[in-house]
């Protein structure tokens, strides 16, 4: 455990940051309790950004395998919901992403003024939701790791390019 909290303090330059004791460290736990899940997460085979209700995590889980709990802005999970239009919660995510590598990543990013019956007015939170997904799925294929990212039919992804898996 304590090799663990060494690597986390050193990749983050800071000590732990955690409810009202707050540190230079990139991320910051609302609670100890967060802070002692974190340290107990291992690494997974599957991992659900922008999840929804999580299905695709529940039937991962029903075929045997291992998933983290998903990352949504309308589901509490890791005890908090993750708002992935913000940096700070996209760095959050980045942070147990790498930590748990997930040998797959769904990214669900939301369709809502993307899709067919959306008014097509990519606005400032729709740009970092589409910007965090693919520097996701581009994170996964430099590690050599999967990732899907959903594209309804009829949905519009301006300037988008696919990670190239080398």
């Amino acid at each position: 455990m304590m090799q663990k909290v060494e690597k986390f303090c050193t990749a983050g330059k800071g000590f732990i940051s955690y409810a009202d004791q707050p540190t230079q460290h990139l991320v910051h736990f609302s609670n100890v309790s967060q802070v002692q899940k974190f340290l107990k997460l291992g690494f997974v085979d599957f991992a659900e950004v922008f999840r929804g209700f999580g299905q695709a995590t529940v039937r991962v889980r029903e075929a045997g395998c291992t998933a983290s709990e998903g990352f949504d802005k309308y589901a509490v999970t890791y005890e908090r919901v993750w708002c992935l239009e913000r940096k700070q919660d996209q760095q959050d995510c980045a942070w147990i992403l790498i930590y748990i590598r997930p040998k797959v990543i769904h990214i669900g990013t939301p369709c809502t003024k993307m899709c067919q019956i959306g008014s097509g007015v990519i606005d400032e939170a729709t740009k970092e939701q589409n910007k965090f997904s693919i520097m996701t799925a581009e994170h996964q294929a430099a590690e050599k790791l999967g990732a899907s990212i959903e594209q309804p039919r009829g949905r519009i992804r301006k300037n988008f390019k696919p990670p190239s898996v080398q």
